[in-house]
């Protein structure tokens, strides 16, 4: 008796739903509307919590999709920024060059540019390391340039480098004269990161600030480069002569790109 009850019901569900289905469509539309009108009460209360659900799931949805977003984001980010420190590196170096270049009028002198790449530790004001050597040209005594004026003199060439004393060190001694006078002297460094131009005539009439620029003397620089502003002047000893501190163009602590005069007769 059991076993029978048991399979009554699915029984009469299932004839239930056979007689639904065979129902012409007007009686089932009518059907049908009679459930929702029983069901609507209880759809009316559980919409508000499904909608509730719905909502946090797409929220939640979101939330991670924005995190998505804001990883590749971040990496753009992060990838525009190197880009405007390359870009802004490269506009530097083209003016650099740009500077370096307005040296090609100085005939008879071949140019050779080059790139300082180390500093003597011993000396770190006094000399740098170029990335060019006798391969390229460069030779003992042949003067250096920078954009802003001069920079020293080779004093060793190797075969892929070469050693450039600067005008700071009291070694390198080069031709200048005070621009507007047009009094000559000779520029050799101080040791302090500045230098000093020696021999002028006692009653040399030197301003503050006036450009000191290279003779020619020498033949080793070609004339009129600068080589930096007068800050002060004073007497030697015996009153024989006097001297003008120089404060150097080129801010040799940054210098980073070089020309390489070489006089085409030596």
């Amino acid at each position: 008796m059991w076993e029978k009850r048991r399979f009554l019901g699915p029984l009469a569900v299932s004839l239930a739903l056979v007689i639904l289905l065979s129902l012409s469509s007007a009686v089932s539309t009518s059907v049908r509307a009679g459930l929702a009108d029983v069901f609507s009460p209880l759809q009316e209360a559980l919409y508000p919590v499904f909608a509730a659900v719905g909502s946090v799931v797409t929220g939640i949805g979101r939330v991670v999709q924005a995190a998505r977003r804001n990883t590749v984001l971040e990496g753009e980010n992060e990838f525009l920024l190197q880009e405007v420190v390359r870009l802004r590196e490269m506009e530097a170096e083209n003016c650099r060059l740009r500077g370096l270049v307005d040296f090609q009028r100085l005939a008879p002198f071949k140019m050779v540019g080059a790139r300082v790449i180390g500093r003597e530790v011993r000396h770190w004001h006094q000399s740098v390391l170029v990335d060019k050597g006798s391969r390229d040209g460069v030779v003992p005594g042949a003067a250096v340039v920078a954009a802003a004026g001069a920079v020293g003199r080779v004093v060793e060439a190797g075969h892929n480098s070469a050693r450039v004393l600067l005008l700071t060190d009291p070694n390198c001694r080069i031709g200048g004269l005070l621009q507007k006078s047009r009094t000559p002297g000779l520029v050799e460094g101080d040791g302090r990161g500045g230098c000093i131009l020696q021999y002028l005539p006692p009653r040399t009439d030197v301003v503050e600030d006036e450009p000191v620029v290279t003779s020619g003397m020498g033949l080793a620089f070609p004339p009129g480069i600068l080589v930096g502003l007068v800050r002060e002047t004073r007497s030697e000893k015996l009153g024989l002569h006097q001297s003008a501190q120089v404060d150097p163009a080129v801010d040799f602590d940054r210098i980073s790109m070089v020309m390489i005069l070489i006089r085409e007769e030596l």
